[in-house]
């Protein structure tokens, strides 16, 4: 993993939060209560802006951006900060993720662990801060198995 990765900014992309995926997501995932609102714009659950992933054409994806070797790597942490309510079906959402931290730890197995920590920053139509994603993956030392 590229220590000097951090403060890559991917390029800006689009995020269509379509009613008929918040629908098969919250299905996916068995959330309690029915999904559909009123108005049939229901807000997003929380995790659903992991599918940010399908939106873009892979110059967003941290691991690509940091150089992770997939092969050594993990999925370690993810939360999710709201900054009002949750985006809503029918919103377009513009992403852009950035590297923001990369640090390394002793394994206690042996063999050191790298940590690249990515933010990806959800903003509305007018340009407001909806949400925000920090994705934290792990790239294995090669002494692991």
């Amino acid at each position: 993993m590229d220590a000097d990765a951090v403060g890559m900014t991917s390029p800006p992309f689009t995020m269509l939060v379509e009613l008929g995926k918040v629908r098969e997501f919250h299905r996916a995932v068995a959330a309690p209560g029915p999904v559909a609102s009123p108005d049939d714009t229901p807000c997003v659950l929380p995790t659903f802006l992991c599918t940010q992933d399908l939106w873009h054409d892979g110059s967003a994806d941290p691991i690509a951006m940091a150089g992770l070797d997939v092969s050594r790597g993990l999925h370690a942490e993810q939360e999710f900060v709201f900054f009002g309510p949750p985006p809503r079906a029918g919103s377009r959402l513009t992403c852009v993720t950035r590297i923001e931290e990369v640090f390394r730890k002793s394994g206690r197995r042996g063999g050191d662990m790298t940590f690249m920590v990515a933010v990806t920053e959800f903003r509305d139509g007018r340009g407001r801060l909806v949400a925000e994603s920090r994705k934290t993956s792990v790239e294995l030392g090669e002494g692991h198995a």
